[in-house]
């Protein structure tokens, strides 16, 4: 994997901002990718890239694809942006010109071209890395000290990620430089880069991107983590997010189904939800236990506290999810059939196991 950061690295040490068109998740994580890349471009040429294009219902990828096929930038980065979908979009822009680096770590995008480069740390079997802290590898090998002060700023997408265990690297930056007491994985819930995570993504929905973008641009260059912590904006947007999300989580407590006989906790939503928020009501409930949510459809599962990969599950829907811990999902099947499938999966091992032995 090193030898890959070293060529995106390189690639992005010659490359003129103004021929860089970044493609990115707006969330925690691809928002501090982005941040990251357009702190070095500001460093190092006075500018940002050409512009930053975020995925939304009023801007579908097919018409960001669509619209980059007749533009063909010269350099596409993709940010944490989940594109496996649209291979055929970036097979055409690769083949047009286009150089294109995805870095991500959701599904890995193979494309066999001389003009795209795919940083995934699934290629390497790392399962614990995300796209900020890859981000912040390729910026280091240009500017080691200026991105090591910076390495919070990864941080905080790698720790709502829950990506501890193959990051040590920077971890291990960010606690010999004072910048995180972070030491373990349980270390992640309550650390100040958590609730910075969860105050840009509570403001996103709130407020919206550019302000978030904004500010983290401005903490990212004046190297301050505590211009997140204490902008009104961002404080009120995050006290809103927890009071909605105890609400939440009272109803939970009162309408989920327990499968002991599965280590399993289902809950349908009351209303749409994200697919991440079993996540969030997981952290909050701690119990060893696999936790399914469920909206109209819409599926999300979370392990947080227990040795349990639950893409195995996300899976049974032809779908998945970026490490072990977390998965989301999508079915035309009713609540009650979900689970009759999840029961007849567990059931299968188990007469498996009994079988082998």
């Amino acid at each position: 994997m090193l030898n890959e950061i070293k060529r995106v690295s390189k690639i992005i040490e010659e490359v003129n901002p103004y021929d860089v068109v970044i493609l990115s998740h707006p969330d925690h994580d691809g928002l501090t990718a982005t941040v990251l890349f357009e702190t070095y471009f500001t460093k190092y040429h006075g500018t940002k890239s050409r512009k930053v294009l975020y995925p939304s219902k009023d801007l579908p990828y097919r018409f960001i694809f669509r619209r980059l096929i007749n533009e063909r930038p010269k350099i596409l980065l993709i940010l944490d942006a989940l594109v496996e979908r649209y291979k055929n979009f970036i097979t055409r822009l690769v083949e047009g010109g286009t150089i294109t680096i995805n870095i991500d770590h959701h599904d890995i995008v193979d494309i066999s071209h001389n003009n795209y480069f795919d940083l995934n740390p699934h290629k390497w079997g790392l399962e614990y890395v995300n796209t900020s802290s890859l981000a912040w590898q390729v910026l280091r090998e240009i500017d080691r000290d200026y991105f090591d002060e910076r390495c919070w700023l990864a941080g905080i997408g790698s720790v709502q990620d829950l990506c501890y265990y193959d990051n040590k690297l920077l971890f291990k930056t960010m606690y010999k430089r004072g910048l995180s007491n972070i030491s373990s994985y349980e270390d992640l819930f309550d650390s100040d880069l958590m609730r910075c995570a969860k105050m840009i993504n509570a403001t996103c929905h709130k407020v919206g991107l550019d302000y978030v973008y904004s500010k983290l641009l401005d903490a990212s260059i004046s190297n301050s983590l505590k211009i997140l912590l204490e902008d009104d904006k961002m404080v009120n947007s995050y006290n809103v997010y927890v009071k909605e999300l105890k609400r939440i989580y009272e109803h939970f407590k009162n309408n989920h189904r327990e499968y002991p006989n599965m280590n399993l906790i289902a809950y349908k939503h009351p209303k749409r939800a994200r697919t991440s928020l079993i996540a969030e009501i997981c952290e909050i409930d701690k119990r060893p236990l696999i936790y399914f949510g469920y909206y109209e459809g819409l599926l999300g599962f979370a392990s947080l506290f227990y040795n349990y990969d639950v893409r195995e599950l996300a899976g049974l829907f032809n779908s998945s999810g970026p490490h072990p811990k977390i998965a989301g999902g999508k079915t035309k099947k009713s609540f009650d059939n979900v689970i009759n499938l999840i029961s007849e999966h567990f059931h299968s091992k188990q007469r498996s196991l009994e079988d082998f032995y």
